[in-house]
């Protein structure tokens, strides 16, 4: 159990334990908050250690790490990698509706500025409110 120094005007003290579920993290450690309660100016909480967090995080870094010194080694490697690591369940919509978009533009001859309002349809689902 932790407990943490805070005064908050009329709180009142609680005699039981509230269930929760808060993550922070302490001196690089990841824990996770099961139960809390506030009493005398101190915020008390039950707590475990959360290492799929902690694992969760140190896998993250790796692979940035892995990333991060290939690009110094060599930039072509890095945009490689990039490339097969980015998701392209994600991209791959988006490469598309800017093809579409950049052909648009092509064939207009639009103001790039004017090109995102021309095709906004808003459709409104009940009247305007009447007032008076």
């Amino acid at each position: 159990m932790m407990e943490i120094p805070l005064s908050l005007p009329y709180m009142a003290n609680q005699d039981d334990f509230q269930t929760t579920n808060l993550s922070m993290e302490v001196d690089g450690q990841f824990l996770r908050v099961v139960k809390q309660r506030y009493q005398n100016d101190t915020l008390q909480v039950v707590y475990i250690k959360d290492q799929q967090k902690q694992k969760l995080n140190e896998q993250v870094s790796d692979w940035i790490r892995s990333i991060t010194d290939n690009a110094h080694n060599n930039n072509q490697n890095h945009k490689l990698l990039f490339a097969k690591f980015f998701p392209k369940d994600f991209i791959a919509n988006e490469i598309s509706n800017f093809e579409i978009w950049s052909s648009k533009l092509d064939s207009t001859n639009i103001n790039t500025s004017q090109t995102d309002y021309r095709d906004i349809f808003l459709s409104l689902k009940t009247p305007p409110p009447q007032f008076g």
